[in-house]
């Protein structure tokens, strides 16, 4: 049975301050229904742009402050709709009256590297993964309960073909939480890891493949997850290996 989500799980959930088993559930809701879970991204935005405001981030993108208090006043309707009135709501309206006085700018967070965090992530995990392989003061550890990591990341990993075998599974810490990385023989693909981590914003889109040194990387993304499908066979079956995997998580 589907678990009923309130809104106060939504509140939750976009304040950050939700439980990490309750924040499975939502995702999943929100997966189903892809007009709330537009909702939902606009308002991550929205927070996102008033944290990056009061910080002082580095500016990359100019809001103006017409756009800013429109966007802050649709949020404010949002909220409404959430029954979610709370001190943001009040931090949003001071934060129109000092539009009407001044412009507030906003920026991106510029990354050094053309890859994803979560991706240059997971390549050094699957690099790791490869010297463990080989060293016998190293032992891998082929012990995989779903049910046991999700207790302990809230990270839904994809369901596994069955001729695909375990032969790793590692916990590493990452910024926005736990990430795992699972070491498998993939049949026809060889050697090849799962990586799932939170990188830090809430999306969703299909597999996309790119090439870096000799390591293909399918990656995808599901709410606040990220997955990898990171390998050395081709492009093309490295990607389409990531769409079945990605189609087991809906």
């Amino acid at each position: 049975m589907t678990e009923h989500v309130t809104d106060e799980d939504l509140t939750l959930y976009i304040d950050g301050q939700i439980d990490p088993l309750r924040r499975v559930v939502v995702e999943q809701h929100l997966a189903r229904n892809p007009e709330l879970a537009a909702q939902v991204i606009d308002e991550l935005r929205v927070n996102h742009e008033l944290y990056l405001s009061s910080v002082g981030a580095p500016e990359a993108i100019r809001v103006s402050s017409q756009d800013l208090a429109r966007r802050l006043q649709n949020s404010i309707g949002r909220r409404v709709f959430f029954n979610r009135l709370r001190p943001v709501a009040a931090a949003c309206g001071l934060l129109m009256v000092g539009a009407s006085i001044g412009a507030l700018t906003t920026s991106a967070l510029s990354r050094p590297s053309p890859m994803p965090d979560y991706l240059e992530a997971a390549l050094r995990a699957h690099e790791v993964s490869q010297v463990r392989a080989v060293m016998t003061s190293q032992p891998e550890v082929p012990e995989y309960d779903p049910a046991e990591l999700l207790a302990a990341t809230a990270i839904v990993m994809p369901t596994l073909p069955e001729s695909w075998t375990v032969e790793d599974v590692q916990v590493y810490p990452s910024r926005f939480g736990p990430s795992v990385e699972m070491s498998l023989s993939a049949s026809d693909l060889g050697r090849v890891s799962i990586f799932a981590a939170r990188p830090g914003d809430f999306a969703a889109h299909n597999p996309t493949a790119i090439s870096e040194g000799n390591a293909v990387l399918a990656h995808w993304q599901i709410g606040e997850i990220a997955y990898a499908l990171v390998g050395a066979s081709d492009e093309t079956e490295i990607l389409n290996a990531a769409h079945m995997l990605a189609d087991t998580l809906y």
